[in-house]
């Protein structure tokens, strides 16, 4: 997902990238200001679980700096990986969060399935965001699978 981000911000769009893991930030080439990175975090070691209580502790600061960077952005796209933790773990309930919050915008997410030479558990992770995903399709906007390239 963070590569992603670096991608799109490199290519002029609007971006912030979110992360618990500050190294996975830091390796992103993209300006300061653009990186939110969840305190009392470092990293979830593919922890779903933890991913959405860390999430959710932050849901407020998220919708801030929507409010104070992107006022007049009507589209939010999320991209994730799905099988780490901070992404894969609360892709879902971010998305469903901001599609409540935000009635004005369209949501719309990007998915990062796993690769074929992952091991299971992060395979398990992928199939468990991806059912989280497919059960609130009906309130978010459209969806978009992604392979991982290697």
């Amino acid at each position: 997902g963070g590569n992603m981000v670096e991608e799109l911000y490199n290519r002029g769009f609007n971006v912030i990238a979110i992360n618990t893991a500050i190294d996975d930030l830091d390796s992103l080439d993209i300006e300061k200001e653009f990186k939110f990175h969840i305190k009392n975090a470092t990293g979830t070691a593919k922890n779903r679980v933890l991913s959405k209580q860390l999430a959710k502790s932050v849901a407020n600061q998220i919708v801030e700096i929507i409010n104070e960077k992107y006022t007049s952005m009507k589209y939010i796209h999320i991209i994730s990986s799905l099988a780490g933790g901070t992404g894969g773990g609360s892709i879902a309930a971010v998305s469903s969060m901001l599609q409540s919050v935000f009635t004005d915008k369209y949501i719309s997410v990007s998915a990062i399935l796993t690769s074929s030479c992952e091991n299971i558990r992060l395979k398990n992770n992928s199939l468990e965001a991806f059912t989280e995903l497919a059960a609130i399709q009906n309130k978010i906007g459209q969806g978009y699978i992604l392979e991982e390239y290697r």
